[in-house]
């Protein structure tokens, strides 16, 4: 299993490598309360549907870009530092958001 598919749940001591970690998204019973920004890129292989994510986190950013994939952080990297910035950038500000 690569690194970017575990789950770290420091009430659990760490990495989470068992089969509810590895379960789709629409599986896991738990909810996570950590602010979350997901960034849509079209041509990912992957997509998660935006309800569906709403449902698991606490979504206060979604974007949905205008090019990009898989490989968004080399294809488009100007846009995702952008997406990212804005992101971080809501949480600082004192009322921040939900999904926009």
């Amino acid at each position: 299993m690569s690194s970017g598919q575990r789950v770290s749940t420091p009430e659990r001591g760490g990495i989470r490598t068992d089969a509810l970690s590895r379960a789709p998204l629409r599986m896991r019973p738990d909810r996570t309360l950590v602010p979350t920004a997901v960034t849509d890129f079209l041509r990912e292989n992957a997509r998660v549907p935006r309800r569906a994510a709403a449902q698991k986190v606490d979504l206060r950013q979604w974007t949905t870009m205008p090019r990009g994939g898989h490989l968004a952080a080399i294809e488009q990297p100007e846009l995702l530092v952008e997406d990212t910035r804005t992101f971080f950038r809501g949480l600082r500000e004192p009322q921040a958001g939900r999904a926009r």
